[in-house]
């Protein structure tokens, strides 16, 4: 059962939060500074998520990313992930991390691992395929709402809860 002794079993701090707040403060200042993410900074967060991802993108026309960015800033809720996944490179999981960096209380960071965490623990049903779950938009607001639920119910951030099923995972089930 995932719950408030759960998360502070798996989720205390270790070295990547370092890093995790790093991030956190290159896109805080991004947005207020520019009204987008810069280049250096989505690079620092593809390192942080996925590196592989980093030769998927258009780096050439990085334009588009920032006027997406930009645009995604003024879009309700249920609009932002679809319109982050029209970018080159940008899949469920690496939009779900961009929109969490920019908003830590709303989006989680969707993961094959905290996905198969939260189906190892029957907050998932088994049944439904891992890719089907991260890799689309309707799947990844499934997945969100169950996280929301459990960071709202053991009065956890998002990053607390996204931590301790990651880390689960690590330990009991990445054999």
């Amino acid at each position: 059962m995932i719950d408030e002794k759960f998360i502070d079993k798996w989720g205390p701090i270790d070295i990547e939060d370092f890093e995790y707040n790093n991030i956190k403060r290159l896109v805080e200042g991004d947005i207020k500074k520019i009204i987008s993410i810069s280049k250096a900074t989505l690079e620092a967060l593809l390192n942080w998520k996925a590196s592989r991802t980093k030769g998927k993108l258009n780096w050439e026309n990085f334009e588009d990313y920032e006027k997406k960015f930009k645009e995604i800033l003024e879009l309700p809720k249920e609009n932002k992930l679809g319109k982050l996944t029209e970018l080159a490179g940008f899949g469920v999981s690496i939009a779900s991390a961009v929109l969490h960096f920019i908003y830590p209380n709303e989006f989680p960071i969707i993961d094959i691992r905290t996905v198969e965490t939260l189906q190892a623990t029957d907050y998932i049903d088994k049944n439904k395929s891992i890719y089907s779950i991260r890799d689309t938009i309707k799947g990844y607001y499934y997945y969100r709402s169950v996280i929301l639920d459990i960071a709202k119910k053991c009065k956890k951030s998002l990053r607390d809860v996204d931590k301790a099923l990651f880390k689960y995972h690590k330990i009991n089930l990445s054999k």
